[in-house]
């Protein structure tokens, strides 16, 4: 990448850490706005989506769209992948994009690869010391620091026990002096309660951080949704999301920073249908 880009990214970082400031208590009022989509993709080509059909293309495409939002600053992302997909970011070869059955161990190594790629972007651009990744739990944090091996000066942790933030009587001071300095906040996986910790601290007062939520499951939910989801998709903008269709994944659903919502044969990658809206599981 050019240096005067390479520079930009270290000025948002420099702007955004003096910023990061946790005197808590959440007083800005909930968006009344749904941020379905970036302000361009208003203006979305009407030509057919290029949809990558591999794993390495994705993971191709996926480092140019976290350029993309580390470069604006967008303020709130999620990224989603199908669960259990290996981008060989670990070491192992890459996928082939198709459905599998996922134990627990699967699905955290998918969780792993997905926030591993954010990882090496930050550290390709020597910018880790600006970025926290933020497991479920501190167990996931310390396979993912020794499975990773030299992550700069990344932040990898997990979240507090439940029973610690409750204790402590404060969950989202509690995350708040755990993510403080760290202006880029990506949360790998995050259980239902954790996304309204992290929801609540991305709309405390002075607070300013760049939230990326990671294989969080906020997308394509039912229309009666009540779940904490429901809500965080409301506040953030899809940039990524890969997921199989149909009864047997033969459809692949894509949406990217600059395409609407777009549904592919997954053999060939032939257009079925498109929209700007998120469609729902009905």
């Amino acid at each position: 990448m050019p240096s005067s880009r390479l520079r930009g990214l270290q000025l948002l970082s420099l702007s955004l850490a003096l910023t990061f400031v946790p005197s808590l208590r959440t007083g800005r009022p909930k968006p009344n706005v749904q941020h379905h989509a970036a302000l361009w993709d208003q203006f979305l080509p009407k030509d057919p989506v290029d949809v990558p059909l591999n794993a390495s293309a994705l993971s191709n495409r996926l480092q140019d769209v976290i350029f993309t939002v580390v470069e604006k600053g967008l303020p709130q992302v999620d990224i989603d992948l199908p669960p259990g997909l290996i981008l060989g970011v670990e070491g192992e070869e890459p996928d082939e994009l198709e459905p599998k059955k996922c134990s627990k161990e699967e699905e955290f190594q998918g969780d792993r690869e997905l926030a591993g790629g954010l990882v090496q972007f930050f550290y390709e651009f020597k910018n880790t010391v600006n970025l926290c990744v933020l497991f479920r739990n501190r167990a996931m944090a310390t396979i993912a620091r020794g499975t990773w091996g030299d992550f700069g000066k990344a932040r990898v942790v997990g979240f507090p026990p439940a029973r610690q933030m409750e204790m402590e009587g404060d969950s989202v001071l509690s995350l708040a002096q755990l993510l403080r300095n760290r202006p880029f906040v990506a949360a790998v996986a995050p259980r239902a309660r954790q996304l309204k910790a992290l929801q609540e601290l991305s709309e405390a007062k002075d607070v300013k951080m760049l939230l990326i939520l990671l294989n969080a499951r906020v997308r394509c939910r039912s229309e009666d949704c009540t779940d904490i989801r429901k809500d965080v998709a409301f506040a953030s903008n899809p940039v990524f999301h890969v997921s199989f269709a149909g009864p047997k994944g033969e459809g692949l659903l894509y949406k990217s920073i600059n395409t609407p919502w777009v549904l592919v044969r997954r053999e060939d990658g032939k257009e079925l249908w498109r929209g700007d809206d998120e469609p729902t599981k009905e």
